[in-house]
């Protein structure tokens, strides 16, 4: 008798995962205080007549929200989400943010590998609470969409795969799965998201740190 457990199982964790993700933005705690966060910031960026509007994130983890700014003639979009360190939507825990994970988020807009990003400060409570704000990418379709929309082509994408996975190697980044790297119409590659692996940077006394361990392995 075979059960094909083994062919059922994976599909269960990634039904799980889904469930947890919507399950997650019921005791989202933070949400709040993201959104009039943002709205003072943008207000201030593009002056008091742009309309901010939003809207829910269930994707991921990590308390977020839409973000739709209007100024009359154009509309941008959003997505914004508290820094990895902040724990999941349920967690009312502070964090220090990582300096790492802001550096890497304005190292890969600087590659053309990443979005247009904005960090805001949290102007409730601390503004050394810090969220980010990816703008959406023109035609931008997950390695994910692509695998089950355009299987034939992905051939066609693997020297830009292989790129996108040799940076996340080289700045020592985790959750490279097919859902969080992807492509725009042009073809060009984009890392939408990751999490830091290592030592966090929380200050400027870290970085020393760092440079004096760098230096004893020479």
């Amino acid at each position: 008798m075979r059960s094909n457990f083994f062919l059922v199982y994976p599909s269960l964790g990634t039904r799980r995962f889904a469930i947890e993700r919507r399950f997650l933005t019921y005791f989202d705690r933070k949400l709040t205080q993201i959104k009039n966060s943002c709205r003072i910031y943008f207000t201030k960026v593009y002056g008091e007549k742009i309309k901010v509007t939003f809207g829910s994130r269930e994707d991921g983890s990590r308390a977020g929200c839409l973000c739709t700014l209007d100024d009359g003639s154009t509309i941008s979009r959003f997505y914004v989400k508290a820094h990895h360190g902040a724990g999941d939507k349920s967690s009312h825990t502070r964090y220090d943010t990582d300096l790492k994970e802001l550096f890497i988020y304005t190292f890969l807009e600087e590659l053309k590998m990443g979005a247009q990003i904005h960090f805001i400060n949290n102007e409730i409570f601390s503004k050394w609470i810090i969220y980010i704000a990816s703008k959406e990418i023109p035609t931008f379709k997950t390695l994910e969409f692509l695998e089950l929309t355009q299987p034939e082509t992905l051939q066609e994408y693997s020297k830009s795969v292989a790129e996108m996975l040799f940076v996340y190697t080289v700045l020592m980044l985790g959750d490279h799965h097919t859902a969080n790297m992807g492509f725009d119409n042009a073809r060009n590659p984009f890392i939408i998201d990751f999490f830091v692996i290592g030592r966090r940077i929380t200050s400027v006394r870290d970085l020393h740190d760092g440079v004096r361990m760098a230096k004893k392995f020479k």
